[in-house]
């Protein structure tokens, strides 16, 4: 599903990501918070291929992914925001994964970051800024954070309500909070595949909330006590984390050096031109 609020510039792209996947089982729910942009003239366009679109006022992001969830169907959830992007086969490859692996609860395979344009965004140090997945264990995540991107992670439905869903009370980090709620129940898996594409761009809600998300990071520490840890074990913890995290990132960056990666091209982040399914 997409929640979506004022991101006309890139809402497009996001809807045709998923529409044109081509998965035979696709439930699309967009839940769009009252846009004034013209976002809901072009969510319009796609009515006919869209199984649920709301329009109206929500009470904020959490609420309006919680509620999309609850209406939808279908087994395996992701959203994503309407200003990223799925890359070509994503779901069909989810799919697969978890029809032949019933024991995965969560799921995370690899992404890239985009600028506005839909180029590969490079960091201050020049660097261009992706990941094939990554381990995701409770104390991981407590302990570093994601080292993943959002649209790149699925869930079972109902591993994702069975662990309590949504906190509403989080603006930023509600999904943060349900990833440590689901990794409590078993870690999660790695997909070494690339599945989305996270955008970079100043209005976009990791530019401009990061009091926020500090915040709630600390309230999430506490409230999975992070903090009531001795302090030797919080550094320990944070220092074996952040080693796996930097010889990850060594060894991607060689492979992509000596021609053994490959980052999905600019045909791949332009969904528009993938062509509708048959």
């Amino acid at each position: 599903m997409t929640p979506s609020y004022n991101q006309a510039k890139f809402l497009e792209h996001t809807v045709l990501s998923v529409l044109n996947q081509g998965y035979p089982d696709l439930e699309y729910i967009v839940m769009d918070g009252g846009s004034t942009d013209g976002s809901v003239d072009i969510l319009r366009k796609y009515t006919g291929r869209i199984a649920h679109l709301e329009t109206g006022k929500d009470d904020g992001q959490a609420d309006a992914v919680l509620r999309g969830f609850q209406r939808a169907t279908g087994e395996i959830l992701c959203y994503v925001n309407s200003d990223d992007m799925l890359l070509p086969g994503a779901l069909l490859a989810v799919g697969e994964h978890f029809a032949s692996n019933p024991d995965t609860e969560l799921l995370v395979g690899g992404s890239v970051q985009i600028d506005e344009t839909g180029e590969l965004w490079k960091d201050r140090k020049n660097h261009l800024s992706f990941n094939l997945g990554a381990e995701v264990s409770h104390l991981q995540l407590l302990f570093v954070g994601c080292r993943f991107a959002q649209p790149a992670s699925f869930w079972r439905r109902s591993a994702f309500f069975e662990a309590g869903g949504f906190d509403p009370d989080l603006r930023f980090c509600f999904d943060y909070d349900m990833y440590l709620r689901l990794t409590l129940r078993k870690p999660g898996t790695c997909l070494r595949k690339f599945l989305a594409a996270f955008r970079v761009h100043p209005t976009s809600k990791s530019s401009t909330l990061q009091e926020i998300r500090s915040r709630e990071n600390g309230i999430l520490h506490r409230r999975f006590g992070k903090e009531k840890m001795p302090a030797w074990k919080r550094v320990w913890y944070r220092y074996h984390y952040r080693k796996i995290e930097r010889m990850e990132t060594r060894r991607l960056r060689r492979m992509l050096r000596t021609g053994l990666l490959q980052l999905p091209t600019a045909g791949d982040r332009n969904p528009a031109a993938w062509g509708s399914p048959a």
